[in-house]
């Protein structure tokens, strides 16, 4: 309700605006983000974060990787440009794993794909499973303070191959 009462409003601005969604809230509910794009929604931001259902399992993501394929269709389908948040190097998460993830990227064709490094955030199960198996490189901020994918953030992650997969995942470069 409150999303179409905005469209209301703001009908009126006649200007471009962009915001954030999930992937699962967009498969819900496609009409309102068709009304969205009607009144000025350039953009979505979406944190796809893996295209392995069970790194989404392990990150208590809450959505299917289908709902992730499927909210990409609906943004393409409306127009919408998509800036694709995605994560990779997460504790446990295999090569073939984080290639579901590229292959998702890829397939999605986003305008904007985001990617990350995993970064043991303070708190987190995650956070604490990296602390206990003593995976964390340093607890200084300016090295596990950033999602860019400039850094290592945990040991056992080979950052060199995930960086040539972040390329890859954008360009029709070979995967080696």
């Amino acid at each position: 309700d409150y999303v179409m009462e905005f469209c209301d409003k703001y009908e009126n601005i006649k200007r471009p605006f962009i915001c954030q969604s999930r992937a699962d809230t967009i498969c819900s509910h496609p009409d309102v983000f068709k009304t969205m794009k009607e009144v000025g929604l350039k953009m979505l931001l979406i944190g796809f974060e893996s295209g392995n259902q069970r790194i989404l399992n392990l990150l208590r993501k809450g959505t299917k990787v289908e709902q992730n394929y499927e909210a990409a269709e609906i943004c393409h389908e409306l127009g919408i440009e998509i800036w694709a948040n995605y994560m990779l190097g997460i504790p446990t998460e295999t090569k073939e794993e984080a290639m579901k993830t590229i292959d998702m990227i890829r397939t999605m064709k986003p305008e904007w794909p985001s990617p990350a490094f995993f970064t043991p955030i303070v708190g987190t199960d995650l956070y604490d499973y990296c602390k206990k198996n003593d995976l964390i490189i340093s607890e200084d901020p300016a090295v596990i303070g950033t999602r860019a994918p400039t850094r290592p953030k945990i040991k056992g992650i080979d950052y060199d191959w995930l960086s040539k997969q972040v390329i890859y995942a954008t360009t029709l470069k070979d995967r080696s």
